[in-house]
């Protein structure tokens, strides 16, 4: 059974679904019943859905491994407004169907006619044999459909030409010796970037796109860019030598040994590093919040998340003791109510932490603490997660949930791209009937009436709608 209640035959495959559900936080206790994170509404609704915990949910609509649900077609919202109407309808490719057997693909009937649903293709007995690359890391009781080390073609675990190995064999089975990769070439060019792409790219493209929309319709309770480091190696004295890399960040000179040497990497082939002590390095950040492309082309996959990085708001009384939530109504360690409301917007003067509150603790059952420079509202994760509309939430559910099934489309292609492109194009829809307009990629208002008939090819004029 998934966790939207649904009963699926999935055979020896079931024993995967139990974990990889789609929502490890569904029946919990932290769904709350209003909108705000008030002493009468924290802990004490039930979780029960998926639509609750992806609106309602103390720690931000979050759900786990997605791939049985992405699997058969169910883990998506399709209702982005809630208004009882399906926004889009979605498809399934045949990997989800009762007839994914190796008997009924390929006609072969001395084949299995078991649908395993994961362990036929991650545990195929069709694998690399012994001496070829791939040889015990990948199929079987690997269930891994990619190695860990990577291989040259001769076998060897060293070589200029080393790389990871697919198991193209279990897939060959039924698609043939015509499928060489993973990534095969999409029917068409969904993403819309003027190119048909392998299905894994096209899917990327599509997560970057959708990253994109949501961001522009959100850009006060959606984190817009998560800062990550990287070093160039370059020398430099000043920030001006620096320049501008990145997704568009300007490079900065580290001037401190400490922070040097942490980002210094081995520059030796024995695994040394050799710098002059008195040359300093440039330091650059990108995005990192949802999809993106960097500037030279590289995918990188991640969650839409939500700004802030203070403390999650805790009820009134922990564990019989007053004043534990450190950023609520506490004035000299005096309890007031747990609420985002009661957090001023442009700051928390006046309000508090009680000395132990400040220090953390680690006590069993109590709460845990991060540093906060500020106590805002909107400096909590929790407080932007429930002030950000409910449409734009099932949104990020959506993209987040294709995502963290981590195959881009192999599992399931026709969802993948049917949900992506009707998600986009729902959120327009949704948000400009309820608002009287919204906002598109390039960051233009779209009208109500213009978003009515709005498609994710609206925007993206050679793309192909699934």
């Amino acid at each position: 059974m998934l966790q939207d209640g649904s009963t699926i035959q999935a055979g020896t495959g079931a024993i995967c679904y139990q974990c990889h559900n789609g929502n490890r936080q569904i029946h919990t206790m932290d769904c709350y019943s209003s909108s705000d994170t008030t002493a009468s509404g924290i802990q004490n609704t039930r979780c029960d859905t998926w639509d609750k915990t992806a609106t309602q949910y103390a720690g931000g609509g979050y759900h786990d491994a997605t791939q049985g649900p992405m699997l058969e077609g169910k883990q998506a919202f399709v209702d982005l407004d809630a208004d009882g109407t399906a926004d889009f309808s979605t498809e399934n490719s045949f990997h989800s169907t009762d007839s994914f057997t190796l008997a009924a693909s390929t006609g072969d009937s001395s084949l299995s006619d078991a649908n395993n649903k994961c362990v036929t293709c991650h545990m195929s007995s069709y694998a690399p044999g012994v001496g070829e690359p791939g040889w015990n890391q990948v199929g079987g009781h690997s269930f891994q459909m990619v190695s860990d080390i990577e291989e040259s073609s001769s076998g060897s675990e060293e070589g200029a030409e080393a790389s990871t190995v697919e198991n193209v064999k279990a897939c060959q089975v039924c698609h043939g010796e015509k499928l060489t990769e993973f990534n095969r070439l999409a029917r068409a060019d969904y993403d819309g970037d003027g190119t048909i792409e392998g299905i894994q790219d096209e899917v990327k493209g599509l997560l970057v796109s959708l990253t994109t929309l949501i961001q522009k319709n959100d850009t006060s309770h959606i984190q817009q860019a998560y800062n990550d480091y990287w070093s160039s190696q370059a020398d430099c004295a000043t920030d001006a030598d620096c320049g501008t890399q990145g997704q568009g960040k300007t490079g900065s000179c580290n001037t401190t040994d400490a922070t040097q040497a942490a980002m210094v990497v081995p520059n030796n082939s024995d695994g040394t590093t050799t710098r002059s002590t008195a040359a300093h390095k440039c330091g650059y950040f990108y995005t990192l919040s949802g999809s993106f492309f960097k500037s030279n082309g590289e995918f990188v996959g991640g969650d839409v998340a939500y700004w802030g990085t203070n403390a999650t708001m805790y009820p009134a009384t922990v564990n019989g003791t007053a004043g534990l939530a450190c950023g609520r109504s506490v004035t000299n360690g005096v309890a007031g109510a747990d609420s985002c409301s009661n957090l001023n917007a442009s700051g928390d003067a006046g309000k508090t932490c009680v000395a132990d509150e400040a220090a953390g603790t680690t006590a069993l059952g109590t709460p845990r603490y991060v540093s906060a420079t500020t106590k805002a509202n909107l400096g909590y994760k929790t407080c932007n997660y429930l002030a950000t509309d409910d449409i734009i939430k099932r949104a990020i559910w959506n993209h987040n949930s294709i995502y963290r099934d981590e195959s881009y489309g192999i599992h399931n292609a026709g969802y993948a791209v049917t949900v992506l492109q009707g998600t986009y194009k729902a959120l327009i829809r949704d948000l400009a009937a309820k608002n009287g307009s919204a906002t598109d990629e390039a960051g233009a208002t779209i009208s109500s009436g213009a978003a009515a008939i709005y498609t994710y090819k609206t925007y993206h004029p050679q793309a192909t709608l699934r």
